[in-house]
């Protein structure tokens, strides 16, 4: 890996085609910093226990078992959540419907609107009239359509918030001290779940947006290689399963169904074994045993991290077409389109 970091660093033409050196030297550091950050906050904020939210949580968890075998970590969970469950488990009045949108767009059919955001059962939007909607540039539309659908929406919000709330409560103890890990960037499905529960937590994200005395940023929000391609470190960074789109009467979790990204998961494993690889080859280095409060987290070191992620979008570098396949992005919650990201 030392030939492979030399040659890109003097702009050498390098073909990636194996997954262990791509994941290793593009997301190896980051994937490490990401571990010590999350540790570096607990201590310094005595916290009793880190949530990791699904999906990105699913990778950083094993990555926490890994150092788990080499030093003591704080207590972490692996967290169903998503964006469309914590929204429509908050909305509360017509006001909250409307706020729903002011972060997160939607483009696409108004009827998977209803369908997607609200679990609108397909039998109560068939008489609606079927168009195309932009939720930023359409906004007298959707007023309509939402009013239209007001007490169905609020029927659904209350339905899923009664039964979220009871998982809620089963992972998260009235006097823990609790901090939640996301990628970023606004934290809205943390605030959602915060008035859900009508309480406050720490919360812990790759970037974010503004200074905030609960809430720690480890990359740069208006700088960093990280926000802009932050859509590639998601697209790698899912788990076997969908993302959560509801909770039954039973209060097993629904998921989306599984898209490509869930059915090749053998090569997104390969790219991770190189990931999980640089830890060892760090402890080999630095012995990670009782040593880990010792590693500093500073802007060089936060900055080499951000730099060797930015550049596997550099032009002097060929990636195989088999690793770009692992880059495919879908996110209904805002557009009903799925493709494999442009690397």
């Amino acid at each position: 890996n030392i030939c492979i970091y030399n040659d890109i660093k003097n702009k050498k033409k390098y073909l990636f085609k194996n997954y262990n050196d791509f994941g290793y030297i593009f997301f190896g550091l980051l994937n490490f910093l990401i571990i010590i950050f999350l540790i570096d906050v607990s201590k310094k904020k005595k916290i009793d226990k880190i949530l990791l939210f699904s999906r990105e949580g699913y990778f950083v968890k094993k990555g926490l078992d890994i150092i788990k075998t080499y030093s003591n970590v704080p207590d972490y969970k692996y967290f169903y959540t998503s964006r469309k469950i914590s929204i429509l488990s908050s909305i509360k009045e017509f006001k909250d419907i409307i706020n729903s949108f002011s972060k997160h767009r939607y483009e696409g059919n108004v009827k998977e609107l209803l369908k997607t955001r609200f679990e609108i059962k397909r039998k109560n939007i068939k008489k609606i009239k079927s168009f195309s909607i932009n939720t930023k540039k359409n906004q007298k539309k959707l007023r309509y359509v939402l009013k239209k659908f007001k007490k169905q929406i609020l029927k659904s919000s209350y339905q899923t918030r009664e039964r979220y709330l009871i998982y809620l409560n089963n992972m998260i103890k009235k006097n823990e001290n609790i901090a939640m890990f996301d990628q970023g960037f606004f934290g809205t499905t943390q605030s959602m779940i915060e008035k859900i529960m009508n309480r406050k937590f720490y919360g812990i994200f790759l970037s974010y947006y503004k200074k905030d005395k609960k809430r720690f940023g480890l990359f740069d929000y208006k700088s960093s290689n990280f926000k802009k391609l932050q859509i590639f470190f998601e697209s790698l960074y899912t788990s076997p399963e969908g993302s959560v789109k509801n909770i039954n009467s039973k209060n097993n979790f629904i998921f989306n169904k599984k898209e490509k990204s869930q059915r090749d998961f053998n090569n997104r494993d390969k790219v991770f074994s190189g990931i999980f690889e640089f830890i060892s080859d760090f402890n080999y280095i630095f012995p990670l045993k009782n040593n880990l409060v010792d590693i500093e987290l500073n802007k060089d070191i936060t900055d080499l991290a951000d730099t060797l992620f930015g550049l596997f979008k550099d032009n002097s570098l060929l990636i195989s077409p088999e690793i770009k396949q692992i880059f495919f992005h879908e996110n209904t919650f805002v557009k009903k389109k799925k493709y494999v990201l442009k690397i």
